[in-house]
């Protein structure tokens, strides 16, 4: 039965590869589980997936903006809250699967080159900072109003002090709550985790609203001290 089993997981492997060096990345991917089916547990099936993988987040999952998910890459789900220590385990994790001295397959060598973009990314705060200000992932940014300010090329001032949090209900994009953290002077950014989208503060009556719908909407809401807070988006 084994000399009958390996002649079609050999041939379904070849297909595979065929498949990617004819960029039917989906197509590869198709033909790898089918050999997986047949024989669930050689290594180099499991490396050969992760390999087509990376290369399907690759181009077919992109940020609002149109950035490459470096998180998704990594295979990390909640990009919001993933700390540095997550990022590690999971790049040394994807490297070691896709790395092209342990993997044969065509696909080992780009792939491996994406992951190593997204660790050089991922691994430093400021480059971090700034990707997820300019992609929409709000929780790693929010605590850095100074990095919304650098990466939204804003001019206006910016603070390092303690900051409180208020409660926008809702996000005038995409309806679902938002919050922004306020500095002792009230100067400060707000960005949209669901949607991506970004406040600059402009003055005590209204925010400048970045988004490329370019889509007027007036509203407004109450601070926790009671004042009222008008908010203007164009």
């Amino acid at each position: 039965m084994v000399t009958m089993v390996a002649p079609a997981v050999r041939c379904a492997l070849d297909a595979a590869e065929e498949r990617f060096k004819a960029q039917d990345v989906e197509g590869a991917i198709k033909h790898a589980n089918a050999a997986k089916q047949l024989h669930p547990h050689p290594e180099a099936i499991d490396q050969l997936l992760a390999a087509y993988n990376v290369h399907l987040v690759a181009t077919k999952k992109r940020k609002r903006n149109g950035d490459m998910d470096w998180y998704a890459l990594l295979n990390i789900a909640d990009s919001a809250s993933a700390d540095t220590e997550t990022i590690k385990r999971q790049y040394k994790r994807m490297s070691l699967m896709v790395h092209p001295d342990k993997n044969s397959s065509v696909a080992a060598e780009g792939a491996f080159k994406l992951i190593s973009e997204a660790w050089s990314v991922l691994s430093q705060p400021t480059k971090r900072r700034k990707y997820d200000l300019r992609s929409g992932t709000y929780a790693h940014a929010r605590s850095t109003p100074s990095a919304a300010a650098e990466a939204s090329g804003s001019s206006f001032p910016t603070t390092t002090s303690a900051a409180s949090t208020v409660e926008i209900k809702p996000c005038p994009c995409c309806s679902k709550p938002v919050s922004h953290e306020k500095a002792n002077n009230g100067v400060f950014s707000i960005v949209c985790r669901d949607c991506g989208f970004r406040f600059k503060y402009v003055s005590s009556e209204f925010y400048e609203w970045s988004t490329s719908k370019r889509k007027p909407v007036t509203f407004s809401f109450t601070t926790d001290e009671g004042k009222e807070i008008k908010i203007r988006t164009f």
